[in-house]
Order: C-alpha cells, then structure tokens, then sequence
C-alpha cells in the first residue's frame, strides 16, 4: 500500500480476513487485516468501510487480547484505541461534534491504560485534538497541539513496528502551516518528515508522499528545480503505483509543465 499499489494491497488483505481458517491465530490474523484495511479506507476516503473494518478489528481485539491485565482493564485500554480511529475518521467526514466526543471518551480513559502503551494513547488524544481544531479552522490551536505532540519515540519493539507508523500521515502540523498561509515554515516541517533522524525520538518510516506534498509548496513559491526534484523522487518511489491515482497523474503533469517552463527560459 505505501508503494502505492492501493488495489493489489486491498485485495490481498480482504481475501485474509475471508479465508482464514477459524482458529485462534487466524482470528487474529484476520483481526490485523480488518485493522490495516480500516486505515488504507480512512485514507482513500472510503470511511463506511473504513468504520466496518476497524469495527471487526475492535471485536477481535477485545476476544483475544487480554495482554497481562484484566479483561476489563484490556477493554478500555483498546476501547481509546478505537477512539481515536473513529475520531479521525469522523473529522474526515466533517463530524466535528463525534470527533469532540471521542476525544472526551479517550480522556476518561487514560488511567486505565496499559502502562506500556501509554505514550502512544497521549499522542493520538493530542493528535486527535489537533486534527480537530484544523478542520474547525482554529488553526493556530491546531499549530500549538501539533508543535509539542507526545513523542513515539523509544524502544520499538518488534510486535509495534506497525503501531508506530499509524496515522500514515503525520504531518498535521505541515498542513496547519499551508492552511494558515506559513509556506516557508511548511516546507520545513515537510523536510523534517522526509529525513530519518538518530537524535530524534521519532523514528517513522518516510510516508512516499510526503515528497510529493513538499513539492507542490516548491512549486507554489516558484522554486522549481526543487519542486521538480521532489516530484521525481515521489514518482520514482511509486514507480509501481496504480497508474490512475489522482498524485501520480497530478505528479506527472506538473512535472512535465515544470520542464516545458525550463526548456522555455533555456531557449531564450
């Protein structure tokens, strides 16, 4: 799916979460598939299924993962998980006032939070928020949640590689920045996510489109030999990407307009 390969990646994971077979293991492997097919949704703008997705993930969670603690004290902690998936997923559907209300519903929940996953439920309550004010258009609120977000930052451990890399796009606080006219301070925040640093907590892997992003504000303040490094380091990330997705064929025409425009101040 981060290659771009929405269709195949779709496909693939659909088929898990029919054809397994009904033992312990395969539940959860189909609870795994309903959770990634619940975020790809989210992100094409699919949201019912994206809802039915997180939905059989939220099931399964509670039936098989009691992780050391109570059944009781496992419902809340992945009850604030799911929160905030349907959160997002409201703010995407413009349901402001039921993103407001899951967050509140997270927030009753933090002391019951397994202690090992605790900095990761404060940063989805604070990104949540942060997602919340951009799309009401409170934007420097949206700016100052997003400047001091919790890190997830740490000791990875093998079974929350995924974990630690949802949402996709964390770059709430780039958007917030081009939504409030700040291009300069955009770009900054666009090439920090595109650069994997040892001394930040932060260790995500780099979201292909992200270049992408970064090079539209290039080109929006007319640099474009950067834009249009950009927009080959995406396109060429997603070499294998579904040819009808809307940035592959934005990516390519600004390209090609980017170099008819260099070819022209060649000439003259």
């Amino acid at each position: 799916y981060w290659t771009g390969q929405w269709n195949r990646s779709t496909s693939m994971l659909v088929s898990l979460t029919e054809d397994l077979k009904d033992t312990v293991e395969s539940r959860k492997g189909r609870g795994d598939a309903s959770w990634m097919l619940g975020w790809i949704f989210l992100d094409r703008g699919e949201f019912e299924l994206s809802r039915k997705y997180f939905a059989s993930w939220f099931n399964t969670a509670l039936e098989l993962f009691p992780w050391g603690v109570t059944a009781e004290a496992s419902k809340k902690h992945f009850a604030a998980w799911y929160d905030f998936y349907l959160g997002l997923v409201d703010v995407k559907q413009g349901e402001i006032g039921s993103a407001r209300s899951r967050l509140v519903e997270i927030g009753s929940l933090m002391p019951y939070l397994i202690p090992r996953f605790k900095n990761m439920i404060l940063f989805y309550y604070d990104f949540l928020q942060a997602e919340i004010f951009l799309a009401e258009g409170s934007i420097e609120k949206a700016i100052a949640i997003s400047q001091n977000l919790t890190p997830l930052g740490g000791i990875i451990y093998p079974d929350m590689e995924v974990l630690h890399n949802v949402p996709f796009f964390k770059d709430v606080l780039a958007r917030a920045y081009r939504q409030n006219g700040e291009i300069d301070k955009a770009i900054a925040e666009y090439e920090r996510l595109i650069v994997l640093d040892p001394q930040r907590e932060e260790r995500y892997l780099i979201h292909p489109v992200n270049y992408y992003r970064l090079a539209e504000l290039y080109e929006q303040k007319g640099m474009m030999s950067e834009a249009a490094a950009h927009f080959e380091r995406f396109l060429n990330l997603w070499h294998d990407a579904d040819p009808d997705l809307p940035e592959i064929i934005e990516a390519k025409k600004r390209l090609s307009r980017i170099s008819a425009i260099s070819r022209r101040g060649t000439s003259s």
